[in-house]
């Protein structure tokens, strides 16, 4: 699952960001800019790494997620021991679900329409920053047809 970099024109601000689908999301991240935007670069990396990579970078932050281009954005790395000792102590997303989507090729934009939820909101899920309600929990189960169940969520939190 990578982590991308988007940068805004020629030599504008970049996007750190991560996503199960980047070609997708460089889309939909293209229908609000009023620039053209391009894929810098891709990084295989634990969804941990959009951290990293935003900390490393905050002296260059601009707003949100975008930051002022360097060139050493074209060869960073992450590394994996790194990426370990960043997982917080509670789960960093849902396995279950991460695994689910990988296993069926299902982009995480499908998987949010077929459940009728924001893809963000679904992002947040997978990254822990929120909880599935009951609702949704109960269109999860569905969708992924007992793959992903309620209670994978509920031992993740406890976890």
């Amino acid at each position: 699952m990578p982590v991308y970099m988007i940068q805004a024109g020629d030599g504008g601000p970049v996007k750190i960001g991560w996503s199960t689908d980047v070609d997708d999301r460089l889309r939909a991240i293209q229908t609000g800019s009023p620039v053209a935007l391009a894929l810098l670069r891709t990084i295989d990396a634990h969804p941990i790494g959009e951290r990293l990579l935003h900390q490393q970078y905050a002296h260059l932050r601009q707003r949100g997620e975008w930051f002022t281009f360097c060139p050493t954005m074209l060869t960073t790395g992450i590394p994996a021991a790194q990426q370990m000792e960043a997982r917080p102590s509670k789960a960093w997303h849902n396995r279950g679900l991460a695994r689910w989507l990988q296993e069926t090729g299902t982009t995480l934009t499908e998987f949010a329409n077929r459940i009728g939820e924001d893809v963000s909101t679904c992002h947040n899920w997978m990254t822990g920053r929120r909880n599935p309600r009951a609702a949704a929990l109960a269109k999860i189960d569905e969708a992924t047809k007992g793959k992903v169940r309620p209670a994978d969520f509920v031992n993740e939190i406890a976890g």
